[in-house]
């Protein structure tokens, strides 16, 4: 029998970390499954990052994974992580404000590195390089504002009591189980807890409206212990202490929730009602499931978007991604050099890509036979040139009425042979294909005959749903 067939006496969840109990639903910090549920969350900061990825930043710096020692944060998790944080922190004061408990290990001062998603570069011609800017985040931020404060990073066991009577007999259940990794660098909330000889805090507890946040001493990890069946048993004893302490909690303010022995008898109709709910809530679990898989395919989607209204790296990125998709095999250029390389049986281009606010300009088409010129000086091979343009970007389509290519600067490309195409263009090309994949061969020789302005498939109303009736405010809300 489940902890939900057995009446949900006190639903306890973890963040961050994953404990061996059945008591415990263990929640990772960026999944979408709300704290709000749950009425007492262990949160163990040191874990946070990890769910993070890291990766290439298209920076100088050769590990990517670390930056000055930290983490360093891909660009799609460093945007992911911040809406993380905010989501986490709301939940968090709520669930306090309304009389639960947020039970935190002692945080260990930690830090990783984000993507700012702005760009410098320096130098030039084939020295120029592109440096990817970025900032940092310390984990102190991942926790209410009213509950942050610095800590040092330190270990021992050596932990003395001293404080609220209605801490000592947890404490005397925990103490042989926890070790400190931090301690608070000056006292914070009500210290029950500190380093033995020292005044140094690494146990405390701050009320709110009607809930707690207790800050406690690290559990032993696995590792820690001789065999699991130690490790498991350690646990238990932690969440059977964690649940008398927050019982004893409530009674300050009058609230109280059953022993864990009453779950054993059922009342007339409790055990239908429990049944009823272990089996509403399966469904949820897979209708939230459902939903976050269909979430995944959206946001895939969604990245072709990028061609509609992207610039810098993340164009580029889905640009090239977008023209494999059509059938070409395209790549970025040499190291420290912002080009695209493209080629299609035998056939050799070298793309620009560009994301303007306003229409291209001959410049672009100048930085464009650089790197062809560039390209022949290292391979001997003249290359096609691709200028491709996401005009306007700032601007909804149906509002670019001005060209994307003007008139000045065609000359200048027709001379050398340069398609000019733009990134709707790419996509609409993109969504023919997959309607029509024997026109695949012929669209793609015409792009490479194509001297000037590639005129075809220019209309975007021609492949994108464009519901009449519905503007940009309303279509936000439908998502």
């Amino acid at each position: 029998m489940t902890n939900s067939q057995k009446g949900d006496v006190m639903r306890i969840a973890t963040l961050g970390i994953d404990l061996p109990d059945k008591r415990v639903f263990n929640i990772p910090f960026k999944s979408e499954y709300s704290l709000l549920d749950y009425g007492v969350i262990i949160f163990d900061t040191s874990k946070v990052f990890l769910e993070y990825n890291t990766g290439p930043h298209y920076s100088v710096y050769m590990d990517h994974s670390k930056y000055m020692g930290y983490r360093n944060l891909d660009s799609d998790d460093s945007v992911h992580i911040l809406e993380d944080r905010e989501r986490r922190i709301k939940e968090m004061i709520e669930l306090v404000n309304i009389g639960k408990t947020l039970i935190v290990f002692c945080p260990i001062p930690d830090k990783c590195y984000i993507d700012t998603g702005q760009r410098e570069h320096s130098g030039t011609g084939r020295s120029r390089t592109q440096i990817t800017l970025v900032t940092d985040i310390n984990i102190s931020s991942f926790l209410p504002e009213k509950v942050q404060s610095e800590t040092t990073k330190s270990r021992g066991e050596e932990i003395v009591f001293n404080g609220d009577d209605i801490f000592h007999s947890f404490w005397n259940k925990i103490k042989n189980i926890v070790c400190y990794k931090a301690y608070f660098n000056s006292s914070v909330g009500k210290p029950f807890l500190f380093i033995k000889g020292t005044k140094k805090p690494v146990g405390t507890w701050l009320t709110f409206e009607k809930g707690n946040i207790v800050f406690i001493p690290h559990l032993a990890e696995e590792h820690d212990f001789n065999k699991l069946t130690d490790y498991k048993n350690a646990v238990s004893t932690f969440i059977s202490a964690i649940i008398d302490l927050v019982n004893n909690l409530k009674t300050l303010t009058g609230e109280y929730s059953l022993p864990e022995w009453t779950s054993i008898y059922f009342l007339p109709g409790e055990k239908e009602l429990c049944d009823k709910i272990h089996k509403e809530k399966s469904r949820l679990r897979k209708i939230l499931d459902s939903i976050n898989n269909k979430k995944k395919q959206r946001d895939n989607i969604r990245q072709y978007k990028l061609l509609l209204c992207g610039k810098g790296v993340a164009l580029k990125k889905q640009v090239i991604s977008v023209l494999n998709e059509i059938g070409l095999k395209a790549k970025e250029g040499t190291e420290g050099r912002d080009d695209v390389v493209i080629r299609y049986r035998g056939k050799i281009g070298v793309g620009e890509v560009k994301g303007k606010s306003k229409s291209a300009a001959e410049k672009d088409a100048a930085q464009l036979e650089k790197w062809v010129s560039e390209y022949y000086s290292e391979n001997e091979i003249k290359a096609k040139g691709f200028l491709i343009v996401n005009a306007f970007c700032e601007t909804p389509l149906d509002k670019r009425k001005k060209p994307a290519f003007p008139n000045q600067m065609l000359p200048y490309c027709k001379n050398r042979a340069h398609c000019l195409v733009t990134t709707v263009q790419l996509l609409n090309i993109l969504l023919e294909i997959k309607r029509n994949p024997q026109k695949r061969s012929g669209i793609i020789t015409h792009l490479f005959k194509t001297t000037g302005i590639y005129k075809d498939y220019d209309n975007h109303e021609d492949y994108l749903d464009i519901p009449q009736s519905l503007d940009y405010s309303e279509a936000k809300t439908n998502v």
